[in-house]
């Protein structure tokens, strides 16, 4: 996580609309940057398991390009709908409630 952060953060530094602060300029940076956390993943596991490098993909889909870096060879359809359904249904159901929940101990928040 403290890689994904990190990385997120650095990219503050490549945004073509990083002085604006509109409503569009605001859509146009989460689709962008939602777009390159996958690859970020996928890049980070590479290197932590010492594999080479991939290079990117162009025109294929996000699901295709994430599996081919993550596992180095190209997924099966099955494999690809799979992570469609996975990634529909974070999206859809975001996080559990009980994520950000803090408990009282002793009158300080855990």
């Amino acid at each position: 996580m403290d890689v994904l952060r990190t990385a997120v953060s650095a990219l503050s530094f490549y945004d073509p609309e990083d002085r604006k602060n509109d409503h569009e300029a605001n859509v146009h940076k989460a689709i962008r940057l939602t777009s390159q956390i996958a690859m970020i993943v996928a890049a980070y596991d590479r290197i932590r398991k010492a594999r080479t490098w991939l290079s990117p993909t162009s025109h294929c889909p996000t699901r295709r390009t994430f599996c081919c870096k993550l596992n180095g060879t190209k997924p099966s359809s099955t494999a690809e709908r799979a992570l469609d359904i996975a990634l529909i249904l974070h999206a859809d159901h975001e996080l559990n409630a009980s994520t950000f929940a803090g408990s009282r101990h002793r009158g300080n928040i855990v």
